[in-house]
């Protein structure tokens, strides 16, 4: 004799059964977190096997970055490259307004500086506070990421919200390699 499932009992077996297998949707997440853990952590192999899993190349993770704005800040070449290649977006920015290309230009990283403006990542992008990549890296000294991005057509003109360039922020934290390097592209 064959019996009826009542209504209740396959609610709630159906219930049971989406604690115990998870959903197309929670394995996405888990190979996106993957992704975002294994960029953060230079593991490239890592980065592969969460795309091949079905990562989201653009996943958003802690303080809303990607694993390209992870990989740029580490200066991870070979990482980078390959989340370009695969279609990673670039001018993304985080909870602070910071892309791929200014996390790179803050921590002195030209190597993956330069191969995102040669990407076609936008120089000039403004920060939340208003500062550029070139701002940024003025400020903290970095002379081959001001030289990376004067040679990428970065505008020397352009302020924070409070009215101070790439040569106010250099003097001001007391960079003057950067500041001859400013003077000489004509600040």
């Amino acid at each position: 004799m064959k019996r009826r499932r009542s209504g209740i009992q396959a609610a709630l077996l159906a219930l049971c059964l989406a604690a115990v297998v998870p959903s197309a949707g929670t394995w996405a997440q888990s190979a996106s977190e993957q992704l975002l853990v294994a960029a953060e952590s230079s593991d490239h192999d890592g980065v592969e096997r969460a795309l091949i899993a079905g990562a989201s190349i653009n996943a958003r993770g802690q303080l809303n970055r990607t694993a390209l704005m992870s990989a740029a800040a580490r200066g991870d070449v070979d990482i980078v490259a390959l989340l370009l290649e695969r279609g990673a977006f670039f001018d993304l920015v985080d909870r602070d307004g910071f892309s791929a290309l200014m996390h790179a230009a803050r921590n002195g990283q030209d190597g993956t500086l330069m191969q995102l403006a040669a990407a076609g990542a936008d120089v000039d992008l403004q920060d939340r506070q208003g500062q550029t990549a070139l701002i940024l890296a003025a400020r903290d000294g970095h002379l081959l990421a001001v030289r990376a991005l004067l040679a990428a057509g970065a505008r020397r003109d352009l302020t924070d919200f409070t009215g101070r360039d790439a040569f106010d922020h250099a003097r001001d934290s007391r960079q003057r390699r950067v500041l001859r390097e400013l003077e000489q592209a004509g600040r």
